[in-house]
């Protein structure tokens, strides 16, 4: 891949390596998706849940046949941005997301900006949404000349531009419906909130300890909670991720229409999307995601991979690559400087283009 054509990089998006664990905004978010609920179960409540809990299935079958792709015939004429905006005097637009519906009220609404990458599921019902691509009525390359993503104007329909495969529809709403958010966020707070207890004791009788010694010490817990937030996030359906590509600038229309044919034509996961201009971001670059149902289910991951390597996105050569990030991970804000100091990424390309073993938790689970 040219110089030009290069993978910015994706500080402050994803990392390697938050509290209800997050920044403001995102802790907000996952206060009023989890209702006005006193103090966060023990860790005697998390291990009833872990029992009564049934563990969705993990892996996932041969790809569903994709339905052909609507006629061009059939397709509204091409609209531009301003047409698309007059959409916007309508209600506010609703959001349904992982274990709850968020509100948005146009692309102002900073927090549904900002909060999370792992919103992968917009309305269902999305004839009603301008921000996603209307299969039954457009081809899509009238939806990406609808909303130019590079255009700053763009960014009235909302945070992000959606394209679904309609062949993963049905299966994308058994999923969305295995789900359970508010039970993975307070599993997750009290696994770490007893991390922290452990971290504490730990230094308190090691103050005359080297750091590495302590670090060393730590290791153990460090990796058994990260084990146990896996086992969480799969116990509650919370097994979404996504691929994160972050063109540059320049080549972030070519990135999002191969993305998006791609993602129409049935050859990459259930859904992608593309983050609209954020005037309150100093970052220039724009994220993408690309998802799949299933973190575990590494067979899809390597195929959504794979797909995006012969698109000429990735390759195991590139400097930087790019990584994949379990929903999971994102709603708990795990980046670089999490006090945990837990891996942010599961997957990263050159690793796994090489038929490399990945490291951290995932490399320990296909171990195991």
């Amino acid at each position: 891949m040219g110089p030009e054509r290069e993978f910015v990089d994706g500080a402050g998006w994803i990392s390697d390596e938050s509290d209800f664990h997050g920044s403001s905004k995102v802790r907000s978010m996952f206060r009023k998706r989890c209702g006005k609920v006193a103090p966060f179960e023990t860790l005697n409540s998390f291990a009833q849940l872990k029992a009564e809990t049934v563990k969705p299935e993990c892996e996932t079958g041969a790809a569903e046949n994709h339905g052909s792709l609507p006629p061009s015939s059939q397709a509204k004429s091409a609209q531009n941005t301003s047409e698309s905006l007059g959409l916007l005097s309508q209600p506010p637009v609703m959001r349904e997301g992982d274990g709850g519906v968020v509100m948005l009220d146009s692309g102002s609404d900073k927090t549904a900006h900002n909060a999370s990458d792992a919103d992968h599921s917009s309305d269902l019902h999305s004839h009603k949404d301008p921000a996603v691509w209307q299969s039954g009525v457009e081809d899509i390359l009238t939806f990406i000349r609808r909303l130019p993503v590079e255009d700053p104007l763009t960014n009235r329909v909302g945070p992000w531009l959606w394209v679904r495969d309609p062949g993963r529809a049905r299966k994308e709403r058994e999923v969305q419906k295995k789900a359970d958010l508010t039970s993975f966020i307070g599993g997750a707070h009290a696994l770490l909130e007893a991390f922290k207890g452990q971290e504490a004791k730990i230094k308190s009788t090691m103050q005359d300890k080297a750091q590495a010694t302590i670090t060393k010490k730590l290791k153990p817990h460090r990796e058994k909670l990260e084990d146990d937030l896996v086992n969480l996030a799969v116990e509650t359906g919370t097994t979404y991720g996504k691929w994160m590509l972050f063109p540059s600038p320049d080549d972030l229309p070519r990135t999002w229409r191969l993305v998006a044919e791609a993602t129409a034509a049935g050859k990459l996961g259930p859904v992608t999307k593309a983050a609209t201009h954020d005037p309150s971001s100093n970052k220039p670059e724009r994220v993408i995601c690309v998802n799949t149902f299933d973190f575990t289910d590494t067979k899809d991951v390597r195929r959504v991979l794979n797909e995006l390597a012969e698109l000429g996105l990735c390759g195991p050569r590139d400097q930087r690559g790019i990584f994949y990030k379990a929903d999971a991970w994102t709603y708990m804000d795990f980046k670089s400087d999490n006090p945990y100091r837990i891996k942010a990424s599961f997957f990263s390309s050159r690793a796994m283009l090489k038929g490399e073993m990945p490291d951290g938790v995932m490399g320990r689970m296909l171990k195991g």
